[in-house]
């Protein structure tokens, strides 16, 4: 767990320094101002009931628009980061990504990228949400390589692309356990492009992701 920290200490260094990174309401886009209001109200909440139940009820879709399939990661993120980590503060971090015109809001949390925010214009978009279980470890342009964990039977290294409004899966290695009897498992390794999913060996698997990490170690510039 110290060296996720200390490698997103690095990842949040530089972005800060490639990128245009606010911490105030001096000059913030106003198509974000929402969205920074709702995170302004939920750091000074002393726990997830105190934000989300009762006289504060703060709501993400009341200040963005959130995706069916985003909102779990939203959830789950909101449940991860407790006051404990918020307490250290929140940092925005602006890139246009996907070279679009428009500068996505990437909002770190101790160091972690913890939500990508986007707009149309009118209102931001939550393109989605990450925690410690579902983590980006790489940004090259309009590209995030992200980890899924489900322990110890299941990772897997999605690759995304944001165009626009929309994030979109392109490329996922899979590596699942089965446990077949009570002295023997099974290993299987997939890689699916497209949606094209195939098998591939031990071997392919790191091979690849190892490819992966070495391109995807760079972070946006503005």
């Amino acid at each position: 767990m110290k060296r996720i920290i200390a490698i997103f200490a690095v990842f949040a260094l530089i972005l800060t320094i490639f990128c245009s990174c606010v911490k105030g309401d001096t000059n913030f886009p106003k198509e974000y101002v929402e969205v920074k209001g709702f995170y302004d109200k939920w750091a000074k909440s002393k726990s997830y009931d105190d934000a989300f139940f009762g006289k504060n009820e703060l709501n993400i879709e009341d200040v963005a628009i959130v995706q069916e399939d985003v909102s779990v990661s939203w959830t789950s993120m909101l449940a991860e980061f407790d006051s404990e980590y918020r307490e250290k503060g929140l940092k925005y971090v602006f890139a246009d990504l996907d070279s679009n015109g428009i500068n996505e809001m990437l909002v770190i949390i101790d160091d972690y990228v913890t939500a990508i925010f986007t707009h149309n214009g009118e209102k931001a978009v939550l393109l989605d949400a990450y925690w410690p279980r579902y983590i980006v470890l790489g940004i090259k342009e309009n590209k995030l390589l992200v980890r899924s964990s489900g322990g110890a039977s299941y990772t897997a290294h999605l690759l995304f692309t944001i165009d626009g409004t929309e994030i979109n899966l392109s490329e996922e290695l899979t590596f699942e356990i089965e446990d077949l009897s009570a002295d023997k498992i099974e290993e299987t390794y997939y890689h699916s492009v497209d949606g094209e999913k195939k098998t591939i060996t031990k071997d392919q698997f790191y091979e690849k992701i190892a490819q992966l990490k070495q391109e995807y170690n760079k972070t946006p510039q503005s």
